[in-house]
């Protein structure tokens, strides 16, 4: 008799099957999640990379229109967008906008930066290369402005 109860006493816990089981189904959410969540930091950097173009692009261009209307251009258009801690969507640690003729990965070069000096005629160049080509399906962005 004293068996008996032993046989039907409550069982707490989970077996090895269920644990098993529940091990097998995180492997594959992680199988799946994983991958998805790599492509988008990777699109997201892209993306980050062509909107600071943009914003390059389009902040000397207004400037440039200040300056044929009269007004004066940013003396140093690279502090002005590097202005709120702006940084490189690859390295946090390098400012997303510089001047010069050699840019970094992923950062944006405006040359000449001082456009209150760039001379009627010439270009103002916008550029940014990217060191991951195959992500982001671009390999640079590139353009002149001209000065008027």
């Amino acid at each position: 008799m004293a068996e008996d109860n032993r046989q039907y006493q409550d069982k707490h816990g989970f077996t090895l099957v269920e644990l098993l089981i529940v091990i097998a189904i995180i492997g594959i959410l992680m199988a799946i999640a994983v991958p998805a969540y790599v492509g988008y930091l990777k699109r997201a950097k892209c993306n980050t990379g062509k909107r600071n173009f943009d914003i390059a692009y389009r902040y000397v261009k207004a400037e440039l229109a200040k300056r044929s209307t009269g007004g004066t251009a940013a003396a140093d258009v690279v502090n002005e967008l590097n202005s709120g801690d702006k940084h490189t969507p690859w390295d946090v640690n390098q400012d997303a906008f510089v001047d010069g003729n050699n840019p970094g990965p992923g950062q944006v070069e405006v040359n000449p930066s001082d456009l209150s000096t760039a001379a009627a005629g010439s270009t103002v160049a916008v550029r940014i290369s990217t060191p991951y080509t195959t992500a982001c399906k671009w390999t640079s962005f590139s353009t002149g402005i001209l000065v008027e």
